[in-house]
């Protein structure tokens, strides 16, 4: 059950000034009936899961077409199943689940081993079998924590492969201004 704050705070969200209600992890979908009391507190917000898909069903695919919320794979393409444990884009049944969501974004972090955004997006392409879908690419950058990820990282190629990227499918790379800013500083 959520507590009253957190249902105050839901309410109260305007989609003026609100871009998405998000629900992120561990694993959002290990807690769905409290997910859905979430969404149910403010029907105008739009709403987005966040997940890496494992615990997907039909149920709740149906659910997010009925009310229109976005599901937000977590996927790296090719180098997922080393970088995240598994890649749900091999397991068919799930491929068939992920299929059924009217509204899809793939969610991609960007490291060492795939900053070719257009290889990334053809390996979702060709695994997921459809490519009406919006994409984020999100690079991973220097905390002091992460540096085998990014060590030896290709800004180069990272910015020469997300223009082309964009042009392919409904890409949104590098939300903010400042964030893109910090890419060109790092690769020039």
């Amino acid at each position: 059950r959520l507590n009253d704050l957190m249902r105050r705070y839901v309410e109260q969200l305007n989609p003026s000034v609100t871009e998405a209600l998000i629900v992120t992890g561990g694993e959002p979908l290990l807690y769905k009936n409290r997910m859905f009391e979430l969404f149910e507190l403010n029907a105008s917000v739009h709403k987005k899961i966040m997940t890496n898909g494992i615990l997907l069903d039909d149920a709740l695919a149906d659910y997010c077409n009925r009310h229109q919320i976005e599901l937000m794979l977590s996927h790296d393409g090719e180098p997922t199943e080393f970088l995240r444990g598994v890649d749900v884009l091999k397991n068919p049944d799930l491929v068939r689940i992920i299929r059924k969501f009217d509204i899809l974004r793939v969610n991609t972090v960007s490291t060492k081993y795939n900053t070719d955004c257009l290889k990334t997006y053809q390996y979702i392409v060709d695994h997921l079998g459809r490519e009406d879908f919006f994409m984020t690419f999100n690079p991973c950058f220097d905390t002091g924590c992460v540096n085998e990820l990014i060590e030896g990282y290709d800004y180069a190629e990272f910015n020469r492969t997300l223009p082309s990227c964009t042009k392919l499918c409904h890409v949104v790379g590098h939300i903010t201004a400042s964030r893109m800013i910090w890419i060109n500083r790092l690769s020039g």
